[in-house]
């Protein structure tokens, strides 16, 4: 644990300075982009995975920010996309562990999908464009310094909900639930509601103390209710995935949290409902 708090500690300046400018958080949102393509380059060969890459950042990448930054695309047509994504992902996460093989319960990162080429491509897919829809948000989100807190809020409260979880979870934990067993065995009831609650406590408290989003309580309140719980949702499909996929972490670029996609996974998801608020309000 240690060693992801200071692995946080650094993180954490590298991603406010990167919202200094423009142009800075334009490369923030294409760096971590990169790092989705990478890391959910799952279960293909070599040849394949470099076949992929140049795909994306040579066709799919590109085609997708130039739309995003000069031509009519709203947070709206941004966030059905990653409800779509986030859907079939979903129903292919069900799917792949309703038919597991219970002949082999013994090997948890063994994959649910070998065999299945087809749920394989379109779980891998529909996952890229989740975290690439949710990365895409920030540039929605985020058009000058006075819109720092549509970043900051969200994130200070995936940590404290994820946090709290873990802390209490891991102390206290003992209630399990079956089905969330094949997806996170560690997780306990106790964990989620505890980090649920901490999670609506802090997001109530901060836009409290300083200028909230919105201006009207009552959808304060909603996000309140919404973005912890979205922040579970997101955390469950990432592990939900690795699963699937028989991968313990997306990759080993940060010490003690695995890969990008692995900090990622509760945070995007709520991004891009703030983004729809943000168009919204």
């Amino acid at each position: 644990m240690n060693i992801r708090i200071r692995t946080s500690i650094i993180i954490a300046p590298i991603l406010l300075l990167s919202l200094a400018s423009s142009v800075f958080t334009f490369l923030l949102v294409l760096t971590l982009i990169f790092f989705i393509v990478l890391e959910t380059n799952l279960m293909l060969t070599d040849e394949k995975r470099k076949l992929r890459i140049i795909l994306f950042f040579f066709f799919l990448v590109p085609l997708y920010l130039i739309i995003i930054e000069w031509v009519e695309y709203s947070a709206i047509i941004n966030s059905i996309l990653h409800l779509i994504a986030l859907v079939t992902g979903i129903l292919l996460i069900i799917i792949g562990i309703t038919n597991k093989d219970e002949k082999i319960s013994d090997r948890p990162q063994f994959s649910y999908l070998e065999g299945r080429r087809f749920s394989e491509f379109l779980l891998r897919e529909s996952s890229t464009l989740f975290f690439i829809t949710g990365v895409a948000s920030i540039l929605l989100l985020y058009e000058s310094f006075s819109d720092l807190k549509w970043i900051i809020f969200p994130i200070l409260t995936v940590f404290v909900v994820d946090s709290t979880s873990y802390f209490i979870g891991s102390k206290f934990g003992k209630s399990k639930i079956n089905f969330l067993l094949k997806l996170s065995p560690n997780k306990s009831m106790e964990g989620y509601i505890s980090g649920y609650a901490a999670g609506i406590l802090f997001y109530l408290f901060i836009n409290l103390i300083s200028n909230s989003l919105v201006t009207e309580f009552y959808i304060n309140f909603i996000l309140a209710l919404f973005i912890p719980f979205l922040a579970i949702i997101g955390d469950l499909y990432a592990s939900g995935i690795k699963r699937n996929f028989g991968v313990k972490d997306f990759g080993l670029i940060l010490p003690g949290h695995g890969g990008i996609i692995d900090r990622l996974d509760s945070i995007v998801i709520t991004l891009t409902l703030l983004s729809l608020v943000k168009a919204l309000a």
